[in-house]
């Protein structure tokens, strides 16, 4: 193997390894408490996941939709339409203003459901409420 097919091979390797990793973030209580209460895995080649610790029940779900938007029109407003930043915002290749939401419903293994909201930017964490059945809500945010 030459130097040539030999770097090829490493880089392409590490393209695919960084393309197929998800993102894993624990989802701590939101009233400051700092507790543990979850952790939420989205991206990559799998499907996303949820679990919550609530009322003595673990909740969970998987392959949950999460959405992506950009505001286009107030990003053309804010950078210029023409622009260098605009264009890379545009055309994909900058997606640091990315919008990101979810609306999972997790299920504990007695049927017990709870409805959950999330929202993040790109590069963060996210942040979010779920509610129970007896309107009881828990408040989390990621880290």
């Amino acid at each position: 193997m030459n130097a040539l097919t030999k770097f090829a091979t490493v880089f392409l390797a590490s393209v695919t390894l960084y393309g197929c990793a998800g993102q894993s973030h624990r989802l701590v209580s939101g009233n400051g408490s700092g507790r543990a209460v979850g952790s939420i895995t989205h991206g990559g080649v799998t499907d996303a996941t949820m679990f919550l610790e609530f009322g003595g029940k673990r909740f969970e779900s998987r392959g949950f939709a999460i959405s992506r938007s950009q505001n286009l029109g107030e990003l053309r407003e804010q950078y210029g339409f023409g622009s260098k930043h605009y264009d890379r915002v545009s055309t994909g290749t900058d997606p640091e203003h990315y919008r990101y939401s979810a609306k999972p419903e997790l299920r504990a293994e007695d049927g017990t459901t709870m409805q959950c909201v999330l929202a993040w930017r790109a590069y963060e964490a996210p942040d979010g409420v779920c509610v129970s059945l007896d309107g009881k809500e828990v408040k989390f945010r990621g880290e």
